[in-house]
């Protein structure tokens, strides 16, 4: 019980101190500020590689436009998406530890696989406002899905574990490498 409570106190202490980066350092980085812009142009009725460059897949724009629109172009609309990309990446801990404890382990080597992915010395990027971080949460949920499917054989597993992968794939085409492997 106390190895379960340790864990699950880490993790959570992970979870709040990217949450506390946010609130009480920078705002973040130049590709931060780059998507902030791009969703203030996308919330202002813009239209990426017609009305702007971009070199990234475009649902990031779509899903903070609201949040940068807000707060009107200011550095609290940055700190707003990283609060965003934060909650993510506590989405994205929650589904390694179900993939953990689901289909390779027990509750145990779910929360060690958790503890792993939330290092903070490695961690402490998921915070800032990219399409990277909101790829590899559609990712994951999707692998969990898919394995859930393989698992069950239900069918709306499968549908939720495409949905989530052609999610990833909207964030960035990065995900075309792991979508191929699967």
């Amino acid at each position: 019980k106390y190895v379960y409570t340790i864990l699950s106190a880490y993790i959570i202490f992970c979870v709040g101190l990217l949450y506390w980066a946010v609130i009480f350092s920078g705002s973040g980085d130049g590709d931060t500020l780059e998507h902030v812009h791009s969703s203030w142009l996308v919330y202002h009725g813009k239209i990426p590689y017609k009305d702007f460059f971009q070199h990234h897949n475009p649902l990031l724009w779509y899903v903070a436009a609201p949040f940068v629109g807000a707060y009107e172009y200011s550095l609290r609309a940055v700190d707003a998406v990283n609060i965003l990309t934060t909650s993510i990446t506590a989405l994205t801990t929650f589904y390694i530890y179900r993939i953990g404890k689901n289909f390779t382990s027990t509750t145990l080597g779910g929360l060690v696989s958790a503890a792993f992915y939330i290092l903070p010395h490695e961690s402490l990027f998921d915070k800032d406002f990219k399409p990277d971080n909101f790829m590899a949460s559609a990712l994951v949920i999707g692998i969990y899905y898919l394995l859930s499917y393989i698992k069950e054989k239900k069918l709306y597993s499968l549908v939720l574990s495409f949905l989530c992968l052609f999610i990833a794939f909207m964030f960035t085409q990065k995900a075309i490498l792991t979508i191929l492997c699967i």
